[in-house]
């Protein structure tokens, strides 16, 4: 087994499936850090199966195996929302495939609750723990600050956090937190911070599976997309209003 990072670069993204290509690879399962799948055509042109984990492809048909990223961040605003929280920012990813979802079901979560969310709210940035710093520093020198806030991954959540311990303020107490991709951190830190759970195991194991299937040709199915549902670590960063 061969494991290559792209370290969030799309041109190391390139040449890593270059290098997996020459070293003749039976199949790749990859976690695509570009949006769009023009990195992937000499793949498909080699012949090798491909599957994507946890990402999928803007204008490419390959499969895929991942979450309900909407729908989970949709039912997860519910905690906010049935406690009184109508002053609800987000901050989100919105580089790559999961940090767009999630942003679109907090979105839709906050409409089809008649809430708005003002432009100031809708902080937008790059999957990584600076983004959520810079992200919850700008939400909390507001003059009107959000009471709570939903964080679209780990890197941002951990991020978002540094800020809060940063600033003086605590949660619950002055601002509720939402999170996502549940780490074993998260249950050592106070507060445990509410967060959605992926199926990570699960993933990769439908990945593998689905892999070998391609490379023994037991299928000659279309593209095909598998989407697992999550869960919800419940923790003690909501205050009811």
């Amino acid at each position: 087994m061969l494991i290559v990072d792209s370290c969030d670069d799309e041109e190391i993204e390139r040449k890593n499936v270059n290098y997996l290509i020459s070293k003749k690879v039976d199949g790749i399962i990859v976690l695509p850090v570009a949006s769009k799948g023009d990195f992937l055509k000499p793949v498909k042109r080699a012949g090798i199966p491909v599957v994507l984990l946890d990402r999928a492809l803007a204008d490419s048909q390959y499969d895929c195996v991942r979450i309900t990223n909407r729908k989970s961040t949709y039912y997860a605003m519910q905690e906010l929302i049935t406690r009184n929280h109508k002053k609800i920012a987000v901050i989100a990813s919105e580089r790559e495939y999961t940090g767009r979802e999630r942003f679109n079901g907090f979105m839709e979560a906050m409409r089809d609750a008649g809430l708005e969310v003002p432009v100031e709210y809708q902080v937008r940035g790059k999957h990584s723990i600076a983004s959520g710093y810079n992200g919850m520093m700008k939400l909390l020198t507001l003059k009107n600050r959000p009471t709570a806030v939903f964080m679209s991954n780990y890197e941002i959540t951990l991020g978002a956090m540094l800020a809060i311990n940063e600033s003086g303020l605590k949660s619950p107490d002055d601002i509720s937190l939402l999170g996502f991709d549940d780490q074993l951190f998260f249950h050592v830190m106070q507060p445990q911070v509410y967060m959605v759970e992926q199926p990570t195991q699960a993933m990769g194991e439908k990945a593998v599976e689905l892999l070998l299937k391609r490379i023994n040709g037991e299928t000659q199915d279309g593209p095909m997309e598998l989407a697992l549902g999550t869960s919800l670590h419940r923790g003690n960063s909501i205050k009811t209003l």
